[in-house]
């Protein structure tokens, strides 16, 4: 990703793939942050985004373009994401790169896995599963990414130890009679 500076915040504007591991590593090397955005998010919602966010730049999936009015982030930032806003209107929740590490050492450590493969199945705009890429890029383990959450997809994907779910997703899996028994653990949260 050509472009970035240090203390960048990148608007990652693309569909869940391959490539967010790669973006991400990119922009925290050069000690940029990464704004995950829904690239499914209306005009509206993003430019509203992009209004408190103020990204100083955003990748489209093509180029890296720098945003007239950007605000660098404070050193060591790795992640500014959208609170859910449960509580009321969402809010920017800024995510230090040692946190992040913390996170993830720590998961790693009580589920006993370091190396082994992740399935990442939903949008990289929540912190759950942008934490499983975080795994892939800290800890050297290959994440399999899908473009959205599909049973069929979680019941086919062959060689994953480990999938990241919330309580919903969970409950379709088993309504949908998917053998989970294949994943070493899975973790349940949000909702």
């Amino acid at each position: 990703m050509p472009a970035l500076r240090k203390s960048d915040l990148v608007a990652l504007l693309i569909p869940p793939g391959p490539l967010w591991p790669a973006l991400i590593e990119e922009a925290w090397s050069v000690g940029a942050a990464v704004l995950p955005v829904d690239h499914r998010l209306r005009a509206p919602e993003r430019e509203a985004l992009f209004a408190e966010a103020r990204p100083t730049a955003v990748f489209d999936g093509s180029e890296v373009a720098r945003v007239e009015g950007g605000v660098p982030v404070e050193p060591g930032v790795g992640l500014v994401v959208p609170t859910s806003g449960t509580a009321g209107r969402p809010r920017l929740a800024e995510i230090g790169r040692d946190a992040i590490e913390a996170a993830v050492r720590a998961s790693a450590e009580r589920l006993g896995a370091s190396s082994e493969p992740w399935l990442c199945c939903l949008p990289l705009s929540h912190m759950c599963w942008l934490l499983v890429v975080a795994r892939g890029i800290i800890l050297g383990c290959p994440v399999a990414i899908h473009p959205r959450f599909d049973p069929d997809g979680v019941a086919t994907e062959r060689g994953a130890a480990f999938v990241s779910l919330v309580p919903t997703m969970l409950a379709r899996l088993l309504d949908a009679g998917c053998d989970l028994a294949r994943f070493r653990a899975i973790l349940v949260g949000g909702a």
